[in-house]
């Protein structure tokens, strides 16, 4: 049976264990309205998300929360797939994948740009993603742009790092630290968060 939105009961925190229903507890409309992100997006994306965390062990209703702020900070309020600067022309995207003076050198080569829900990056992590998920991601990278892939790859990365557990302790700061190494985009995950737990 696919994943319906507000199909459960709303979340109640004084139960202890929030994991099997934590899908329904917010509405499609309503993700939409916290994260400034497009309903049809998220209605595509956030169930694919949802059963990959799931499927991993991730899916507590903080750790849902924390996915929810995460995918609309890193794909810039698009709740889709993106590839790192988007928003530029192709000519213009390649130049910038090419300098060096702009980022960080890409391991590999600058076809292993960010791309994806969580902008994946250098070539070993291509290929660790690639051999969770049973994909050659380091011959086809464009492939992490899939949606489904771009799901199961993020549950991947947030599993791999237990994220899951700093989301439950509320430790938003080390959200954004295990997934983009600093703290961009920590206010918005904050207020992302409480919002979400304010409507569950």
């Amino acid at each position: 049976m696919a994943l319906q939105f507000g199909r459960v009961p709303r979340y109640d925190a004084t139960v202890q264990d929030q994991v099997t229903d934590a899908f329904g507890v917010w509405s499609a409309a309503e993700i939409a309205g916290v994260t400034g992100c497009p309903k049809r997006n998220i209605e595509l994306y956030w169930p694919l998300v949802f059963d990959a965390l799931t499927s991993r062990g991730q899916a507590s209703i903080r750790s849902c929360a924390g996915a929810i702020g995460t995918v609309a900070i890193e794909t810039a309020s698009n709740f889709a797939s993106v590839e790192e600067a988007y928003w530029l022309s192709p000519a213009a995207r390649l130049a910038y994948y090419n300098d060096t003076g702009q980022h960080a050198e890409y391991s590999g080569g600058p076809q292993f740009h960010g791309r994806c829900l969580i902008q994946l990056t250098h070539d070993y992590n291509y290929r660790a993603a690639g051999d969770a998920m049973g994909l050659d991601l380091v011959s086809n990278p464009d492939a992490t742009m899939e949606p489904a892939n771009a799901a199961g790859i993020f549950a991947w990365y947030w599993a791999s790092r237990d994220i899951q557990s700093m989301a439950d302790a509320g430790d938003w700061a080390a959200v954004r630290r295990a997934v983009q190494g600093g703290t961009a985009g920590l206010p918005r995950l904050i207020q992302v968060t409480t919002d979400l737990m304010n409507i569950a």
